[in-house]
């Protein structure tokens, strides 16, 4: 319903996604630039490997 007040769990999710998904950009930038197909996992740091496996969950993708 318009005018109605977002939930403080639903504020929190999206402000995660959008963390998420600014981590994300930086990884695929390191990868645009040398125009690579992929990226060594040692060069990613602890958030980068969260919000990727993260990532690739939600599209149920195994690792």
């Amino acid at each position: 319903m318009w005018g109605q007040l977002a939930q403080p769990c639903d504020i929190v999710k999206n402000r995660t996604a959008r963390r998420e998904a600014r981590v994300l950009a930086d990884v695929y930038g390191q990868m645009i630039f040398p125009r690579a197909d992929a990226i060594d996992a040692a060069s990613l740091n602890s958030e980068q490997i969260q919000a990727l496996t993260s990532a690739l969950d939600q599209r149920g993708v195994s690792r």
